[in-house]
Order: structure tokens, then C-alpha cells, then sequence
């Protein structure tokens, strides 16, 4: 199977990332993994990821001061949020910030790899 390019999961729950990494490798991923955003912050500066996908429980700093920093680092970036939770002024928050996305984790893992497979192929990192 060909890599489909390289997502980087930010979240700081074991449990969420333990079903979400082999997922995204089975559908033919690569797959880097941090738990805290300065963490993130660092895999970006210094590899070619193509999509970022954020908890908004990531600790260190909240998720919408993260943001800038980190389209300041890669500006084409597409960014994913995710959480295990809805509220309508959550979800006006992370529609100011322009991600390219946001998954309610209860909407199932199928969701969020069409929107990872998505934000790939609108960068334009497609299969390697």
C-alpha cells in the first residue's frame, strides 16, 4: 500500500490516540504522535506534515492561542480540531480560527480519516 502522506495527532488522552493511530497506519498513513503542543510545535518546524490533528484538551496552552503560533510555522498547514466535546460557542471559536476542520469525536473514527484524507489531498500531499 502506498503512504498517503503524514498526520500528526496532538492529544493528550492515551486512549483516543490508541485507536486512532493504528487506524490511520492501516488506511496507509504515517502517523507521528505528541501529547502537548509545544511537542507539535517542535515535529512541525522539523518534518513535512501534512495534517495536523489537534485536541482542544492539549496541554501547555489553549488550543486557539496555539493556532496562530502554529500557522505561523507552516502557514499551508491544514488543521484538523477534535473533541470529545460540543458547544455552540466552542464551535464558533474554532470556526474564527479557519481550521480546516472539526471533529466531534462521538461522529466515529470513518469521519475524521475522510477529513484527514481530504485536507491531504487539498495540499496537495497525496500518496507518496
Amino acid at each position: 500500500m502506498k503512504k498517503r502522506g503524514v498526520v500528526l495527532i496532538t492529544d493528550p488522552d492515551p486512549k483516543s490516540k490508541e485507536r486512532l493511530y493504528p487506524f490511520l497506519q492501516n488506511e496507509g498513513y504515517n502517523v507521528e504522535l505528541t501529547d502537548r503542543i509545544s511537542e507539535c510545535i517542535s515535529t512541525i518546524q522539523n518534518k513535512d506534515i501534512g495534517v495536523l490533528v489537534l485536541d482542544v484538551e492539549a496541554p501547555e496552552m489553549k488550543w486557539y492561542e496555539a493556532i496562530p503560533i502554529i500557522k505561523g510555522v507552516n502557514p499551508s498547514l491544514s488543521i484538523i480540531i477534535t473533541s470529545s466535546q460540543n458547544t455552540p460557542e466552542l464551535e464558533a471559536q474554532i470556526r474564527r480560527q479557519k481550521v480546516f476542520y472539526y471533529h466531534v469525536k462521538s461522529f466515529g473514527i470513518e469521519e475524521l480519516e475522510l477529513a484527514v484524507r481530504n485536507a491531504l489531498e487539498r495540499s496537495g500531499n497525496k500518496e507518496e
